[in-house]
């Protein structure tokens, strides 16, 4: 076995002895690493079931960035060290002597770019690994994942596992799956589909709540239901959660914020709770002039406990929905702000027009008083 492409092009590897290893031949390994050029250069590339190492020192050579051997073999780990040592790759790699689940923990990387497996065949490791794979934060929506595995291995579970078959390349005895993971429910559309179909799914929520997205800057109160509308379409739109604003997880609660040591979900409280109280306060001040004591303490009352409520509830909100809430009340603090501006300003004209109008009627009366007196 040899490398077969790159800086360390056709150097000779060592491969372990025995049957506990399956080396990929050199023919099958160019096929998969022509299809995987585009992406090897400054990657971070995870090698899992390492056998002799061949799959990540070939990434190396082609110009990875770090590669990854996960290999449990004490003969195969051997191999791989004098292989890196010889390839002088020693100083780009990273070789973890350990189960391949629980070492897949103990990788500290912002993302991989690919990982491959050639686990034994017709053990069920794959659906074991990719388990794992779903909830490890290196591995994104463009994370490459490669199985190697038997030729007549089904991977129509893939899906239901939370991935989505790109392709597979079958050869006679065996076949490389490549998949990636889910993004969520708009996974297999373009962006511009996408935003289409979240934006109708929203106006479904709306219309089935029957809310006039409009009102929700208009009255306050109308932000309860709109509240749950938001969240229902969040829920059926959660690759939203994926992202960051301001150093913080849009997929976070400030609750969990809070126990990781980020402070700053505080102050997210904080405003959640001052937008909210300054926006029901005005739709209170609003109504003060009802006249009706009854339905002031009833409304006085509801105030106070949509405060608790919602300060309480803010502990527990993704990041993205106490965003959404604090920028919907800050607009509408400062909507009230302006609307009462312009009617002050209305109001005192309207009375410098009624003023006006009274001196000159008074003057007409005093005019007419003279002549009268004549």
């Amino acid at each position: 076995m040899r490398v077969i492409a790159g800086s360390a092009r056709s150097l000779r590897l060592k491969t372990p002895e025995g049957m506990d290893t399956r080396p990929t031949t050199d023919r099958i390994k160019e096929t998969l690493f022509n299809m995987l050029q585009p992406y090897l250069s400054g990657a971070v590339f995870i090698d899992l079931f390492s056998g002799s190492g061949g799959i990540g020192i070939e990434a190396l050579s082609r110009g990875a960035r770090h590669a990854y051997f996960v290999e449990n073999n004490r003969n195969a780990l051997a191999c791989i060290t004098q292989n890196l040592q010889f390839t002088r790759f020693t100083d780009r790699a990273t070789v973890i002597r350990q189960d391949v689940t629980a070492a897949l923990q103990g990788i500290h990387e912002k993302e991989a770019d690919i990982i491959f497996m050639d686990p034994p065949y017709g053990c069920g490791y794959e659906k074991q690994v990719l388990q794992v794979l779903k909830n490890v934060p290196y591995v994104t929506k463009h994370t490459r994942i490669i199985i190697e595995a038997s030729s007549d291995n089904d991977f129509s579970w893939l899906e239901d596992a939370g991935y989505q078959l790109v392709k597979e390349k079958c050869y006679k005895t065996n076949k490389h799956v490549f998949c990636q993971k889910i993004e969520k429910k708009y996974a297999n559309r373009n962006d511009s589909e996408s935003m289409m179909a979240k934006s109708q799914e929203t106006m479904l929520v709306y219309q089935k709540y029957k809310i006039n997205p409009v009102s929700g800057c208009l009255v306050t109160f109308l932000q309860i239901p709109l509240f749950f509308a938001f969240l229902q379409a969040i829920n059926r739109v959660p690759a939203i959660f994926e992202g960051e604003l301001l150093g913080m997880n849009l997929g976070m609660t400030p609750w969990k914020g809070i126990s990781n040591g980020q402070y700053i979900y505080i102050g997210l409280i904080a405003l959640i709770i001052f937008t909210t109280y300054f926006s029901f306060k005005n739709s209170m001040n609003q109504n003060s002039n009802m006249g009706n004591n009854e339905v002031m303490k009833q409304m006085d009352f509801m105030f106070k406990f949509m405060i608790v409520m919602i300060s309480v509830a803010s502990f527990s909100l993704p990041t993205a929905l106490a965003f959404y809430w604090i920028v919907t009340n800050a607009f509408i603090v400062i909507q009230n702000f302006l609307v009462k501006k312009v009617l002050a300003k209305e109001e005192t004209k309207t009375l410098a027009k009624s003023e006006k109008k009274e001196k000159v009627k008074n003057a007409k009366i005093i005019k007419e008083k003279k002549k009268a007196g004549k």
